[in-house]
């Protein structure tokens, strides 16, 4: 997933090939479709990874929130 992470930061996604996943992960990139069935669903997952891990580091601030005020100041420092 970090791989993966990686290469849509820095190639984008239309650069986030397995082959360049691959190589960031230091992988054949045939290991990629023995775990996923498709590129697609290998960015997917690590997409909703990220999500669910920023959604956490979030939580516990936003849970603090209240007042609209202290909630703009929560959406401006994110």
């Amino acid at each position: 997933m970090n791989a993966t992470l990686q290469a849509l930061r820095e190639k984008g996604f239309a650069g986030a090939s397995a082959r360049t996943i691959a190589g960031f992960a230091g992988v054949n990139p045939g290991l990629i479709f023995y775990y996923f069935k498709s590129l697609d669903e290998l960015l997917l997952e690590a997409l909703r990874e990220s999500s669910a891990d920023r959604l956490e580091r979030y939580r516990a601030d936003a849970n603090a929130v209240r007042a609209p005020s202290e909630l703009v100041a929560l959406l401006r420092r994110l």
